[in-house]
Formats: C-alpha cells, structure tokens, sequence
C-alpha cells in the first residue's frame, strides 16, 4: 500500500483506534490528510458541517477482509489520484 499511497497514516499508526470521528476528523484536518473509511455516514456529516479538508473515501465493501480492501485501493488507484487532485469533490464512494 505504501508504494501507491506514500504518506499514508493509519489510525494505529496516529494512535487513533477507539477514538471517536470528530478526534479523527480534527486529526486528518490538521495533517491536510484523507480518510478512508467504512462509516461514511459520520465522517460526511463532519464535512458537510466543516468543509474539506480532510476529503473523504468512503468503502461501500461491508464486513470485508484487509485483503479485500487492499485490493479494492489499488485497482482504483487511478480514480483516487484523479479524486484527490479535484479541488470541488470532498469525497469519493468506492
């Protein structure tokens, strides 16, 4: 994943998991950075009360395996460097 996302942050990584969106949100906002998640419906109110950054790509997958999802983001790897360069979009349904 880091050959095609260099940059990429994880919650882990940001010591982030078990906090709640808006500490996420705060978190992406502050880094300029994209979040990439399952629970889109949170993170989309977020924006649409505050704008973007950070964007958002929500994963339309259900219960799914890393490997799955993995994969999902490399195949559409063009379609999230095209998103990700649009200034207007704040976010992207995979």
């Amino acid at each position: 994943m880091r050959r095609n996302y260099p940059g990429i942050v994880t919650a882990k990584d940001a010591e982030l998991l078990g906090r709640k969106d808006p500490g996420v949100w705060r978190y992406a906002h502050q880094d300029n950075l994209t979040i990439t998640t399952k629970d889109g419906v949170d993170m989309k109110a977020l924006q649409l009360r505050h704008g973007h950054p950070p964007k958002i790509i929500i994963l339309t997958l259900g219960n799914s395996r890393v490997a799955h999802i993995e994969e999902l983001l490399r195949r559409e790897h063009p379609a999230i460097t095209k998103f990700m360069d649009t200034e207007t979009k704040g976010y992207l349904h995979l």
